[in-house]
This record gives structure tokens, C-alpha cells and sequence, in this order.
């Protein structure tokens, strides 16, 4: 929910995808804010996406003034790469996906199998941890049924 910002602050929404990729766009720029920051209702909204196969992150955002974003609702909250679920993609996650790749542990594919293959392999731990370490291009997990 966007609650609060500068008159004429041009407000734009995007959601993206678990590849990491736009789902349509960003959204705006919309104008609504009215400078109220004393508990005002008026200008608030609420900005949404659904994607069957999750969403990696959301960006609200506008190039001047200040902005207020509050009521965020999260659900289903999994991130390709990310095996112990605690919303951070690190090298300890890619270490357990290459514990996956041997045999000795065991994972959903729609958290281990970064490149989509079919399988979790080394290759899927190398993604990850180029991810974790900003190096990584975007992951392609299978869509997680019922997690």
C-alpha cells in the first residue's frame, strides 16, 4: 500500500517474476499524491501482482520527495536458490544445493533446479552462488506446486 509522498512525485509500480524478469512493466508513472502526511487516507493505494510462479521482488518507487509504503503482504514467500527459505540467496544456500546435486540432501526443484533442467546439478549450486554473490544471471526454477 502506497500511503504517503511529495506533491507531484510521479509514482511508478513493477513486479518481477522468480527469472527475475519485469511481469508487465512498470506501472505508471501515476499521480496521486497530495502532500498530506498528517494521517490523510486520499491519496493511498494499494499497488498488487500475482504470478503463479511467485514474484522475486517488487520495486515502488518515485524520483523525488519522500515515499510511505505500508501493509505489504507477502505469501508463498519462496526464492529460487534460496534452501534454507529465510528470503536471502547466500553461498551456504548454494552449498546445500550442491549437497542436492550428490545425492546427500534432497530439495524441491522449484528452490534447486536454478537452471530449469529438469534436475539439480552443480551447475544449479554455481548459479546460486553467483546469485548470492551478485554474479549470477537470473534463475529459472520450476513454478513451486503446493509449497
Amino acid at each position: 500500500m502506497w500511503t504517503d509522498g511529495g506533491v507531484g512525485a510521479p509514482i511508478t509500480f513493477e513486479a518481477f517474476g522468480p527469472d527475475g524478469l519485469s511481469l508487465l512493466g512498470p506501472n505508471g508513472p501515476n499521480d496521486h499524491a497530495d502532500d498530506n502526511f498528517g494521517g490523510g487516507t486520499e491519496e493511498d493505494r494499494f499497488y498488487g501482482a500475482t504470478n503463479p510462479g511467485g514474484i522475486s521482488r517488487i520495486v515502488i518507487s518515485n524520483p523525488s520527495g519522500g515515499i510511505e509504503v505500508d501493509h505489504l503482504q507477502l505469501n508463498r514467500c519462496i526464492l529460487c536458490g534460496d534452501t534454507n527459505r529465510d528470503l536471502d540467496v547466500t553461498a551456504s544456500d548454494a552449498l546445500f544445493a550442491l549437497t542436492v546435486a550428490v545425492g546427500l540432501e534432497s530439495c524441491d526443484s522449484c528452490i534447486c533446479d536454478a537452471d530449469g533442467s529438469g534436475g539439480v546439478t552443480a551447475v544449479d549450486a554455481l548459479m546460486i552462488l553467483k546469485n548470492a554473490v551478485g554474479l549470477g544471471l537470473p534463475t529459472n526454477c520450476p513454478p513451486c506446486d503446493g509449497l
